[in-house]
């Protein structure tokens, strides 16, 4: 399956749309600023009129038709303002309406491959995954004062990893971090006797089942399918997935939760 969103054909685009036709605001825009140039040209030519009129009749005599001529000019002067300013809000306006539109449009099919693409993430390489810290590990022998004067500097980790003791870099086991506070669990005793008496008693083994070994993480490759990796955590109860690079040492790690978060 392509991560790629589907092509909008051309006819259909949004952004072509909005270049071939304006906008319902801007045909409203462009008739409100001609009605109100309409009806400053109605002004203009009455005051022209009258000004015509009070000429012939001589009513006002010169010093009235000359003043009223000032008056007549400052208002000829104000509705050519007022005209030019309306043209310019119209054109400058039309054209910043039809911009906003196309960047909007822009930002809404931005956001919709967006999560077109979300939820195809088909493999584990897709998954958001963490990167492990190669400096924080473990080995059989590793005791319990040990671990614990490690976490002491990473409070937020809550899980341990155990390397093999051959130094290969190959995960054998995690451990839950309850496992090391609690009191079952010798300062001085090593996490190879300790997984040993896990095996051997039944009640502790019980105990501590679901926060180390198979039931609390997998090992999965970077290639493995998202679903098949759903599907062998929810059978094994793991809580973390673990993934492995070719020679098998672990890279990076994601939750059940994070898992479970890109499918839906």
């Amino acid at each position: 399956m392509s991560d790629k969103p589907q092509n909008i054909p051309a006819e259909k685009s949004p952004s072509n749309q909005s270049r071939t036709s304006d906008p319902p605001n801007t045909k409203m825009a462009f008739w409100m600023v001609m009605t109100m140039l309409g009806i400053l040209c109605v002004l203009v030519l009455s005051v022209l009129a009258l000004v015509c009129y009070k000429a012939q009749s001589s009513l006002w005599g010169d010093n009235g038709i000359i003043e009223f001529g000032k008056w007549t000019v400052s208002v000829l002067l104000g509705a050519f303002g007022a005209w030019i300013g309306g043209g310019a809000a119209y054109f400058f306006g039309k054209e910043n309406m039809v911009e906003s539109n196309r960047s909007t449009e822009a930002v809404l099919q931005i956001q919709q491959n967006t999560l077109q693409n979300t939820g195809k993430r088909d493999y584990v390489k897709d998954l958001p995954l963490a990167t492990i810290n190669s400096t924080f590990n473990f080995n059989p022998n590793s005791t319990k004062e040990y671990i614990v004067n490690c976490l002491t500097g990473h409070a937020d980790y809550w899980w341990v990893p155990v390397f093999d003791q051959e130094g290969k870099g190959i995960i054998e086991d995690l451990l839950h971090v309850r496992i090391i506070w609690d009191d079952n669990f010798g300062d001085g005793e090593t996490v190879a006797a300790f997984l040993e008496r896990l095996a051997t008693q039944e009640t502790l083994g019980k105990k501590y089942e679901k926060l180390h070994g198979p039931s609390f993480f997998i090992k999965v490759t970077p290639d493995d399918k998202v679903a098949d990796t759903a599907r062998r955590m929810e059978k094994s109860g793991a809580a973390i997935g673990v993934v492995t690079d070719e020679k098998g040492k672990p890279t990076h790690c994601f939750t059940k939760q994070n898992l479970l978060t890109t499918q839906s």
